[in-house]
């Protein structure tokens, strides 16, 4: 008798831990998870503010967007940003390989897309890719 309350109580607290465990990572999961995959971005940019813009994504999570430089042909270097009222401040990157996360206000379910220009307002060539998420969880 004294060994089965034993045992009962033993996979009672083996299955209270693992739930507890399994809710840890699944929360993790659920916060950093997403629409992270990288979209092919590719501009040729004038030298006089002259913007382009990605096709929207829609954000699943409250995390940053992300961009990187992966060829420059001319130019030296761009700025990235969010556009919009809750979208992020300029970011300059001027050497390929180099990423970017751009904080911005927008929640789950907006969608968002990747403002670019040449940096320091000179004709540009630049591509790289970007995604409405990251799964680093900065925000």
């Amino acid at each position: 008798m004294k060994f089965k309350k034993i045992l009962s109580a033993s996979a009672l607290s083996f299955t209270l831990i693992t739930g507890l465990v399994s809710s840890v990572f699944a929360a993790e999961a659920i916060a950093y998870g997403g629409n992270t995959s990288d979209t092919v971005w590719s501009f040729s940019l004038n030298g006089v503010g002259g913007n382009q813009y990605t096709s929207e994504r829609t954000k699943t999570n409250n995390t940053a967007a992300y961009v990187k430089l992966t060829s420059l042909k001319s130019g030296k270097g761009i700025n990235a940003w969010i556009p919009g009222r809750l979208g992020s401040s300029k970011s300059t990157i001027t050497s390929v390989g180099t990423s970017r996360l751009l904080s911005n206000s927008y929640s789950a379910g907006s969608k968002i897309k990747l403002a670019v220009e040449g940096y320091d307002w000179t004709a540009t060539s630049a591509s790289g890719v970007w995604s409405p998420n990251n799964t680093g969880g900065y925000q």
